[in-house]
């Protein structure tokens, strides 16, 4: 039985030697991250809970801080302190069944996840349905080639992942064109923030920001053009702040804008999550 008392939390990784009771498979560095929120965990009426099986990998910046949509690269503790990352890969979700998992003994007492790195796994788990949807246009304009089977997309995606340690996230703001399908000839106007961590080496991070916001307007202005000749795009600005400048009156009118950088580093993925297509 799983009451109120229960030490299970989201983050918490199961046993590796209870794997079997539910059914799960893996060598020695295969973890399952729970992932059903803490309030759901011990309530009667869901009948389900739900982990994810990953592999611990190496440190991957390209998929920290939730940056990516559909990978995670998660930091644990072991119990001696030292950091252990896990690839989570949404695809690999599992649905147990509430009676099975109530009969595992325990969340594993030797791995544990901070406060900070939970609000990350749970940011990543949220944005899987709560990101924005960009009009249809305005996506496909951004499939424009940069260079030879190159789409612009692509060009700043590369971009991004040569200075990712740093970079929080990018917020594309469409001001009230955000939902809007422009007919041809009319230019979307387009604002970039490139948001930087303050608190992680804030020197580099905002001389790192500011490179790559330069790289970036640099690359969008040579293929759509100044604003007086754009068409597609209206590049009007491209600027890095701190994370800690942006107020909820400014990302309420922002989107973020998520790479799938995943495409630029799994031709040789160094794992297979199990479930996967």
């Amino acid at each position: 039985m799983i009451d109120r008392n229960t030490t299970w939390r989201q983050g918490s990784l199961l046993k590796r030697d209870e794997f079997a009771m539910l059914g799960l498979e893996g060598d020695d560095d295969t973890c399952a991250v729970v992932i059903s929120h803490d309030c759901d965990i011990p309530q009667d009426k869901e009948s389900y809970l739900e982990v994810i099986v990953g592999k611990k990998v190496k440190k991957d910046k390209n998929f920290l801080s939730a940056k990516n949509v559909r990978r995670l690269c998660a930091r644990f503790y072991a119990q001696n302190d030292d950091e252990f990352y896990v690839d989570l890969c949404f695809q690999n979700r599992q649905i147990i069944p509430r009676g099975d998992f109530a009969k595992l003994s325990g969340p594993c007492p030797t791995a544990r996840i901070t406060e900070a790195d939970k609000r990350t796994l749970k940011q990543w788990l949220s944005i899987r349905y709560g990101r924005p949807a960009y009009p249809n246009e305005f996506e496909n304009r951004l499939q424009r080639e940069c260079r030879k089977r190159v789409s612009v997309e692509k060009g700043i995606a590369e971009l991004v992942t040569k200075r990712s340690e740093h970079i929080t996230a990018l917020f594309f703001n469409l001001s009230d064109e955000r939902e809007v399908e422009l007919e041809d000839g009319t230019p979307y106007n387009l604002t970039i923030y490139v948001v930087y961590d303050l608190q992680n080496g804030a020197v580099e991070a905002r001389k790192e920001a500011e490179v790559l916001a330069e790289e970036v307007f640099s690359l969008l202005r040579t293929v759509y053009g100044a604003p007086e000749n754009a068409t597609e795009i209206c590049v009007e600005a491209c600027t890095a702040i701190a994370d800690t400048h942006l107020s909820l009156a400014d990302l309420m009118k922002i989107d973020q804008w998520r790479v799938e950088w995943v495409s630029l580093h799994e031709e040789n993925p160094d794992f297979v999550p199990m479930g996967r297509p």
